[in-house]
């Protein structure tokens, strides 16, 4: 399976180019993304079969274009915990398979794809491991750039390989003093206390 990032900021006709440039069956979401972003381009999509919302929403989805199954993320984790899907055979992938095709956010015209292999995000993690000494479980990564972002993908990925804990902020939601936190309420960095952040200049 092939994992595919687009940048929630792109406009819908970027982001169905996307979607059916790479034949997209699955999407996993947030309900305010899949309102606000996905909903009025779904039936642009003809190959998708399945949306998983990943935070708390409803157990129905009126609306939604026939052939297109709503999930909530805990019936996915249910269907995933289930004793006969543990024993399933899996064929790992080679090195050279492609595991992620991640789609620009700053080139002009429709963003493009660029294919990812699973040697290249080895490789990636290694360089990144070796930078980050004695990293393990005691850890704790912060995670606000979007997860279609290289170096967030590669940072997460690295956290779980060793066991960190990670935690989600935005940049509203960062600090004590952003946007998005009421005056006198703590930002993500206070209530997380990360000893980890990756960053751009």
């Amino acid at each position: 399976m092939t994992l595919v990032t687009l940048y929630s900021t792109l406009g819908g006709p970027a982001i169905a180019h996307g979607l059916n440039e790479t034949q997209v069956t699955h999407i996993f979401t947030s309900k305010e993304l899949l309102e606000t972003r996905l909903k009025a381009i779904l039936i642009e999509v003809p190959r998708l079969q399945h949306i998983i919302v990943v935070d708390d929403s409803p157990s129905s989805w009126p609306g939604y274009p026939s052939g297109i199954s709503v999930h909530n993320m805990a019936a996915v984790q249910e269907l995933g915990a289930r004793p006969e899907n543990a024993s399933r055979d899996r064929n790992p992938p080679l090195a050279s398979d492609i595991a992620v095709i991640m789609y620009t956010s700053g080139s002009t015209g429709i963003p493009k794809g660029v294919m990812i292999s699973h040697g290249n995000i080895i490789a990636g993690l290694t360089g990144m491991a070796e930078r980050i000494p004695n990293l393990n479980e005691e850890d704790t990564y912060i995670g606000y750039l979007p997860l279609a972002h290289v170096l967030e993908l590669s940072a997460e990925l690295v956290g779980m390989a060793h066991g960190c804990r990670i935690g989600y902020s935005s940049p509203q939601t960062l600090s004590d003093q952003s946007t998005k936190i009421k005056k006198g309420s703590k930002g993500d960095s206070s209530v997380l206390q990360p000893t980890l952040m990756a960053a751009v200049p």
